[in-house]
């Protein structure tokens, strides 16, 4: 019975960095916590696993839309790209750039291709049934080929790898990094307001450097990038100069304002701040570990938050007193001066029955405010982790 296996599933809550909660307390609801028939033990290897339903035959007039890339989106990939979209029918032969493409019944394609040539950064796409042939060009950007530096002559820096490359907001106690592209034989430093300078090395070097290890270590980076992680805190709420010179030459690129967050107006935010075109109930804020990272933690728009650091058009917010994540800038909205933050309380969690079809059940855990959350699916649990967030439950 479905309602049975649901109930052998322990279904653990977590509540992490609550106001002083002294450590991570995990309540379990189990069968035992409310009524229901005796659990059936039920195997993984013997639960019925459905499969896909097949793909719907599609016959229509033939309509090129490709999904991804869009038109003028930048490609970062070294050699190869996806490419998505659908041809509007089934019966449709595919090709793009001269590769030969399978659509499914329902016109969907998917193709995985070697990028485009530079001198002509496009996918075109012809797609034919009969005599009937559509063409469709979808327009693409590559990265510019990267500078070469040379080692003589006039010094010549890469001034667009100098990183960072807009203003930034940390707290005093971070770590930034600094970073340009230069020749291997120039000086390069970072002169703070105070006059303090710190020397950029020479990343390769380094690593080259490291003797009875460099077998263990990541391969060999661009032998022409310096870089330094400087504390923010010297930046004194402003920018700084980056020096690179060789012989009596001496190049200074400006490096952005740096902000601290101690000495930000506010201190907290709210996150789901950017347009959507998704209902209410599907609008989540995707979190990431790093800039621009894979999907990891999901926020419910309107979710306070404490923002950390900015960076590009990320921006690092805090979950509790160990973990913070990074959200797109666009979704965070700062909060006015002196806002105070809500205090995130559960009460006692309990189990809704489920329908007359028996098909599910409902977990109802009370809060009194929106947290942060995550949701791990484990082989017989389902773990749900509250972020800065104290369990007031008996349960």
């Amino acid at each position: 019975m479905l309602l049975a296996r649901f109930l052998t599933l322990a279904l653990l809550v977590t509540t992490a960095g609550g106001w002083g909660c002294a450590s991570s307390q995990k309540p379990v609801i189990s069968p035992a916590a409310v009524d229901s028939p005796a659990p059936v033990p039920f195997p993984a290897d013997s639960v019925p696993r459905p499969g896909l339903p097949p793909v719907v035959k599609v016959t229509g007039p033939i309509v090129i839309r490709v999904v991804y890339p869009t038109p003028g989106q930048l490609i970062a990939s070294r050699d190869s790209n996806f490419i998505f979209g659908s041809v509007g029918s089934g019966d449709v032969a595919l090709r793009i750039n001269g590769f030969d493409v399978p659509v499914l019944p329902n016109g969907a394609f998917l193709a995985f291709l070697p990028l485009p040539l530079r001198s002509d950064p496009a996918y075109r796409l012809e797609a034919a049934r009969g005599r009937d042939t559509v063409r469709a060009v979808q327009r693409i950007a590559l990265p510019p080929l990267r500078l070469v530096l040379s080692d003589s002559g006039s010094l010549l820096v890469d001034s667009a790898s100098l990183q960072p490359r807009s203003a930034q907001l940390w707290s005093a106690m971070d770590r930034m990094r600094v970073a340009v592209r230069a020749p291997r034989n120039a000086a390069v430093l970072v002169r703070f307001p105070n006059g303090v300078e710190t020397p950029l090395r020479n990343v390769a070097d380094v690593m080259r450097a490291t003797p009875g290890v460099q077998e263990l270590l990541p391969p060999v980076p661009d032998s022409n990038l310096f870089a330094a992680d400087v504390p923010a805190a010297a930046f004194g709420g402003s920018g700084a100069d980056l020096v690179v010179r060789r012989g009596s030459d001496t190049v200074v690129l400006a490096v952005p304002r740096v902000l601290l967050t101690e000495d930000a107006e506010s201190r907290w935010a709210i996150v789901g701040a950017a347009a959507s075109t998704l209902p209410d109930t599907d609008r989540v804020v995707i979190a990431r570990p790093v800039p621009g990272g894979t999907y990891q933690w999901f926020l419910f728009p309107g979710t306070v938050v404490q923002p950390t650091a900015r960076t590009g058009e990320s921006v690092r917010i805090r979950l509790d007193s160990a973990l913070s994540v990074w959200v797109e800038a666009a979704e965070v909205q700062m909060l006015p001066a002196g806002f105070l933050p809500p205090r995130r309380v559960t009460a006692n969690a309990r189990v809704v029955a489920s329908p007359p079809s028996g098909d599910w059940s409902e977990v109802v855990i009370p809060m009194s405010a929106r947290p942060a959350y995550s949701v791990v699916e484990e082989e017989r649990a389902i773990v749900v982790t509250l972020y800065d967030t104290q369990a007031n439950t008996d349960i």
